[in-house]
């Protein structure tokens, strides 16, 4: 199995979130709203 299949939706999310903290898509102290989030990722 690749890190892929092991990883799980809440990993890959929180993953997904990070990165674009990091790369400053999203800003540093901005509100991720639980609606808004799960709207996206389903």
């Amino acid at each position: 199995m690749t890190k892929e299949t092991d990883e799980t939706i809440s990993d890959r999310i929180a993953r997904i979130l990070a990165d674009r903290i990091i790369s400053g898509a999203i800003r540093p102290g901005a509100r991720l709203r639980q609606d808004h989030v799960a709207a996206e990722f389903g």
